[in-house]
């Protein structure tokens, strides 16, 4: 579980730098390497847009696998059922933020292909501001999670070392 949430984190992180790296080559028209031709900032957003939804999914995944652990092992988590609808009720209301946030990041992504690769002459604005907004609720869902592993962590490692002693 740990070697998962050390994952988790670095993939938050991965995808929080190539997502901010984007926007600002977006908003200020610039190449970090200008040999790389990687580097511009369609494909960057290519990538960002793919690690960021991996790591989505690799953490969504991650905390329905410790949901799962709660409700194998029903009889241990019996003193903490608090905890538990605490943590059921957090729950909802982070998958609740993620999807809009993955949904933001989704339309922003598909309006940037419009905006970039097409010959319609729609305005950035178009694709920046949605992009924007999902990065400006990005900290907000990292946070949710952070405060999500948390609470899981602290409420097994709680139930199994009581349930030890």
């Amino acid at each position: 579980m740990w070697i998962s949430m050390i994952f988790s984190y670095l993939l938050m992180g991965v995808s929080l730098a190539l997502i901010t790296l984007n926007i600002f080559q977006g908003f200020f028209s610039f190449t970090v390497l200008q040999d790389v031709p990687i580097s511009d900032h369609t494909r960057i957003g290519i990538l960002a847009t793919i690690i960021y939804f991996f790591a989505q999914a690799f953490i969504i995944f991650l905390f329905i696998a410790m949901g799962k652990i709660i409700k194998t092992n029903d009889e241990v988590f019996i003193p903490f059922k608090d905890r538990v609808n605490d943590i059921a009720i957090f729950k909802k209301m982070m998958f609740r933020n993620a999807t809009i946030n993955m949904f933001l990041v989704a339309i922003s992504f598909l309006l940037g292909g419009a905006v970039h690769n097409t010959t319609l002459k729609l305005p950035t604005a178009v694709h920046g501001i949605p992009f924007t907004m999902a990065w400006g609720q990005l900290f907000s869902v990292y946070y949710q999670y952070h405060r999500f592993f948390a609470m899981n962590v602290l409420l097994i490692s709680d139930a199994f070392s009581s349930e030890e002693s």
